[in-house]
């Protein structure tokens, strides 16, 4: 019977040449768990995909309604919360894994000729991807996606030029609100999942066409005599390495599930934001005292990010040294080691600066206590426990960090 369907389809679409094309391409050097990536990011969109639709289900993009339509996910709807936090951690797994993916291209020299083409695909989908993952975070509307946002709306806009449209074209006007919010969720939801599956097809018919690189040992006749078929074992790798990760994001998701703040509230502005794990470097990037000032702001929040997506797409057209073992390409080895050691310090201090400080002398707890019991308008913005002060119809502030666990604070 199958056959049979198989061959009523095949007459009609020529299915057996397509599949010959996508199964039976050669692997030089033969398959590798190495070749997972490509894959892995092919599955996660798909898994985002399918979550973001179940959760469309029951959202609702308005100021009004989006923060208790999230709620009423996670607290009302079957499978509501494993759903949403499956798929919060799928988008930290896409951006993780696609670093690792343009790494490994990278170490391995896999973009240079006759595969530009190829890098520059994939450096539009890392770009897509980032930018799914800053719509994204906006949705709950949530306080601290609200102030994290609106400070990366604010670094959009003391771009030269473009900045000011670029920023009232985000917000939908002067301040964010009710078009800010429709607008990153088409953004979210239309746009940058269409321009993905476009440019991914792009470059998977790029990569087809200049063929797959292979490790960057060995000469051509080793190469060729140890190629194999993507089909079978590759395949079977691939879907191993998926079932793994579908049950390491599951996992995160029961035990670590995604969290829902206070619901957005404009007017607090001395909440301090907190934006997504690869924001963070950018974030302290600009707290360093070089990028004080107009000018400074505009060299760390625009130049510099302009410069590494530049640096990025170019590089295949920059790096004109044949080679691609990474000994023998010390000059770009040397740099990208360089700044991917600047991002993962500067990540490092912007986590351990929101660390609450439990090391503290007596002189310093005196203080703080002698500020609580002075002032007595603390809990106005700073929970303590969460039963100090009414604010807003809730106990405790929700504009200051949770002073429960502070040392400085004696209650």
């Amino acid at each position: 019977m199958r056959k049979k369907v198989y061959q009523w389809f095949d007459e009609r679409l020529h299915l057996g040449p397509m599949a010959e094309r996508l199964l039976n391409e050669p692997i030089p050097g033969g398959t590798r768990w190495a070749y997972v990536f490509g894959s892995a990011l092919l599955f996660i969109f798909s898994m985002q995909l399918l979550t973001g639709i179940f959760l469309m289900f029951y959202y609702a993009p308005t100021v009004d309604h989006a923060w208790a339509s999230i709620r009423y996910i996670m607290e009302e709807v079957t499978a509501g919360a494993f759903i949403r936090s499956l798929h919060n951690w799928g988008s930290s797994a896409m951006v993780f894994l696609l670093v690792l993916h343009m790494l490994q291209v990278f170490i391995w020299g896999a973009y240079k000729k006759p595969r530009e083409l190829v890098w520059l695909a994939g450096s539009v989908l890392f770009l897509c991807v980032i930018g799914l993952g800053f719509t994204g975070y906006l949705l709950p509307w949530d306080q601290r996606a609200f102030w994290a946002t609106t400070v990366g709306i604010e670094i959009a806009g003391i771009s030269p030029f473009v900045g000011d449209f670029l920023a009232r074209f985000l917000k939908g006007g002067a301040s964010p609100g009710v078009l800010t919010l429709n607008r990153f969720f088409v953004i979210h939801v239309m746009i940058l999942p269409l321009t993905i599956i476009g440019v991914a097809a792009l470059h998977l018919f790029l990569m087809r066409k200049a063929g797959a690189a292979g490790p960057f040992q060995g000469d051509k006749a080793e190469l060729e005599r140890t190629k194999e078929s993507f089909w079978p074992k590759q395949v079977a790798i691939d879907a191993m390495f998926m079932l793994l990760l579908f049950t390491a994001l599951a996992a995160l998701a029961v035990n670590w599930p995604a969290e829902l703040g206070p619901r957005a509230n404009p007017s607090a502005s001395a909440f301090d934001p907190e934006p997504e794990w690869y924001f963070l470097f950018l974030f302290q990037l600009l707290r360093l005292p070089i990028f004080f000032g107009p000018w400074g702001e505009v060299l760390g929040a625009v130049l510099l990010p302009l410069g590494f997506i530049l640096l990025l797409v170019l590089l295949p057209f920059l790096d004109r040294n044949p080679e691609r073992r990474p000994w023998k390409r010390p000059y770009a080895m040397g740099i990208a080691a360089a700044l991917m050691a600047g991002i993962l310090v500067l990540t490092v201090q912007s986590i351990q600066a929101r660390r609450p400080m439990f090391h503290v002398n007596k002189a310093e707890s005196r203080k703080g206590m002698v500020i609580y019991y002075t002032k007595g308008t603390c809990t106005a913005c700073h929970p303590i426990r969460g039963v100090d002060e009414l604010v807003m119809g809730k106990l405790g502030g929700e504009v200051g960090a949770d002073l429960t666990e502070q040392p400085n604070v004696q209650h």
